[in-house]
């Protein structure tokens, strides 16, 4: 049979559709089937959770970035199963609202008339990045509705799936965009809630986390909000300029109305509230009088700047456990103080610092250090501050000033016999968490002090010397040492058992001359002086520069130092633990004088250096 041809031509407008020559209620029961949904209608920011591969160039060894793809694609296969709850086979029958406006309309209004939208997410996935959250997702998924923003007639937001208690972005909660949306419809009141999907970890049902009890105090605050509007916010919304977020703590029972930063860059200014009778009630909290923490950063650096010292030397004693010369109660003042703290590095230019601590004894390890690596690694009790160590590492030892005053550590010896500088002895072994720290000013300087009383009179010596001329000189003492003594300090094998050799025993005398090491462990009968017979003691700067790029480049082609080891060392990484082995204190001093060694030729370094 012969089929005859026709040719291509524009529909007729004016023709009815077949569609919409149905009655109207078997086009809406075609409508039901295609798009209303029994249950929830489940909407979750899959972009947020399935995050870019990888990327090889972020990753300095091979065999890290397979490791990574492959951790990366092992969780996004088990997201795909977990995620199937929110596929809802939608985009099989979305394009019948292409059709025509009528069929649009209509579809439309069960659509989004008939179904109740969650916003919730994977269950079981934790993740505390705040893009991956429904509060987040429904303000930006509701906003972009335009006009059929209207037809909602249920909205929740999913509280079971929130880690209560485990991600930061959970403690706390902007309702700004939802409260907004209700703002700009009136139609929308009593459309957007909290609510609870039965899908709730019952480890995490606790008492004061329970997701019920959220919800309940969730949904009052955004009626207080949004509908009564009891805080009197709603007059700023004439332009998004003003209101920046509006912050709920639920578990603190507070709230903050934050508004934009102004152009000076000052800090965001903001009405605070509290929270009563499960977020029913919201009370401001009455300004007063302009208080300190109110006044903005760069105000209070300056107040720091002025009020936080009383004298150009500030001396940290670690016996008496005090800070001369430092006022430590401004930690108390407010928080904004204490933040003020990361803005205040011009406190360290224009003052010198001294660490202080002092022995009885000619021969001593001053209690190995303890009090001293207390103070840089360990929150301590007579700083009145949470992060102890944090303030005293960036007050002290951060230098980020060339022109600052260095830092020096004073070691005092106070005996009840004769002696001279050149008979004590110091076991610097567990003082290397100060000497090899990574950002110790350059011109950090170590004084000895000695006194004794003879008769009536008191008899005292001192002796102060360079701590970059002492690195350079226990650099190459320890390179002597690991070329002599490889059963005492050998590189690691690589294996996890072989990465841990314990710093060996190094002892000065009162001048910073290295006398002698002993490994760790064992009697001072296993003393090691060195092949140079200690003529290191009277070389110069330039000498020892030059023999440490010698040193430097003589280990890594013969010997296995392990990557996990090197990593810690050359990237910053410095801690308590690293500072009492072998190899992170070998790679440290390296790295403070000869981080160009690999493309160095140390001939070339006397010019240099002249």
């Amino acid at each position: 049979m012969e089929i005859p041809k026709t040719a291509f031509a524009p529909a007729d407008p004016g023709e009815p559709s077949f569609l919409t020559l149905l009655p109207p209620e078997i086009r809406n029961r075609i409508y039901e089937i295609l798009f209303k949904r029994d249950g929830h209608v489940l909407l979750h920011d899959p972009s947020a959770v399935y995050r870019s591969e990888p990327k090889k160039s972020e990753h300095a060894f091979d065999g890290t970035y397979y490791d990574w793809v492959y951790s990366y694609r092992l969780h996004c296969d088990k997201l795909i199963i977990k995620g199937g709850e929110f596929r809802h086979d939608f985009h099989q029958s979305i394009s019948l609202m292409r059709v025509c406006r009528q069929i649009y309309h209509e579809a439309a209004d069960i659509l989004y008339g008939h179904n109740t939208f969650m916003f919730s997410r994977i269950e079981g996935h934790i993740s505390g990045h705040t893009d991956y959250s429904q509060l987040m997702h429904a303000g930006r998924w509701l906003s972009r509705l335009g006009s059929q923003i209207v037809l909602l007639q249920s909205v929740v937001v999913d509280v079971d799936t929130m880690c209560l208690g485990s991600c930061r972005c959970d403690a706390e909660f902007d309702l700004l965009p939802l409260t907004r949306l209700i703002w700009a419809s009136s139609d929308l009141r009593g459309v957007i809630e909290f609510g609870c999907s039965g899908r709730a970890k019952l480890s995490r049902v606790q008492t004061n986390l329970l997701p019920i009890r959220l919800t309940e105090t969730l949904n009052n605050v955004l009626t207080a909000l949004a509908i009564t509007d009891v805080l009197d916010t709603k007059r700023y919304d004439f332009s998004n300029r003003l209101l920046d977020s509006i912050i709920i703590s639920p578990f603190e029972n507070i709230g903050q109305v934050v508004f934009h930063q102004d152009l000076n860059h000052n800090e965001m200014p903001c009405m605070e509230f509290a929270l009563s009778d499960e977020g029913s009630t919201l009370t401001p909290t009455p300004a007063g009088k302009q208080r300190l923490e109110r006044l903005p950063p760069i105000i209070l650096t300056k107040i720091l700047e002025y009020a936080w010292t009383s004298s150009d030397e500030i001396t940290f004693d670690l016996d008496r456990h005090a800070a001369s010369g430092l006022h430590l109660n401004l930690l108390q003042v407010c928080a904004s103080m204490r933040k003020a703290l990361s803005l205040s590095g011009r406190i360290t230019q224009r003052h010198s610092v001294v660490i202080q601590t002092t022995s009885t004894e000619p021969v001593t390890n001053f209690n190995e250090f303890t009090k001293l690596r207390d103070l840089i690694y360990t929150d301590v009790d007579w700083i009145p501050h949470e992060y102890s160590a944090e303030v005293f590492s960036h007050l002290v030892l951060v230098s980020p000033h060339q022109d600052s005053k260095p830092l020096e550590l004073l070691l005092h010896f106070s005996l009840d016999h004769p002696a001279s500088l050149s008979e004590l002895r110091i076991n610097l072994r567990e003082a290397m968490i100060l000497l090899c720290y990574p950002s110790l000013h350059p011109k950090a300087m170590l004084r000895v002090t000695l006194e004794y009383q003879l008769g009536t009179r008191t008899h005292r010596q001192e002796s102060i010397f360079s701590v970059a001329k002492l690195q350079r000189k226990l650099f190459l003492f320890l390179s002597e040492f690991l070329s002599q003594t490889p059963s005492c300090a050998k590189f690691p094998s690589g294996t996890e058992n072989d990465l841990i050799h314990p710093l060996p025993n190094l002892w000065v005398d009162g001048h910073g001359n290295i006398v002698a090491a002993s490994c760790y462990g064992q009697s001072c009968e296993t003393e090691h002086t060195g092949r140079s017979g200690l003529k290191l003691n009277e070389w110069s700067t330039v000498e020892l520069q030059i023999q440490g790029y010698e040193w430097a480049s003589t280990f890594t082609g013969e010997t296995s130092i392990s990557k996990q080891q090197m990593m810690g060392t050359n990237y910053g990484v410095w801690n308590d633990e690293l500072s009492k082995q072998f190899v992170p204190v070998w790679c440290a001093l390296r790295s403070c004088h000869w981080k160009d060694w690999p493309q160095k030729n140390p001939t070339d370094t006397l010019l240099e250096l002249h």
